[in-house]
């Protein structure tokens, strides 16, 4: 995890990197999440169940993970 950050209300927006791959960073969102269950704000690694999405936004096109499921890795 590089960035974690509340969006609206109770959604978690997550920039996240492959630990053997840091240039190669993709945004993530997690909708309706319970702050009990977000990471701890100093985790580096989660495990995610997600899929992949195109995001448009103000016009801009860009791969985007949809997150289903997440927790902090141990």
């Amino acid at each position: 995890i590089l960035e974690q950050r509340e969006v609206g209300k109770g959604h978690l927006k997550l920039l996240l990197c492959p630990p053997n791959d840091p240039q190669h960073c993709l945004d993530a969102i997690a909708f309706n999440v319970a702050a009990e269950d977000w990471p701890a704000a100093d985790a580096s690694e989660i495990d995610l169940v997600y899929r992949l999405e195109r995001n448009e936004f103000r016009g801009q096109s860009s791969l985007q993970l949809m997150v289903e499921h997440i927790i902090a890795s141990r």
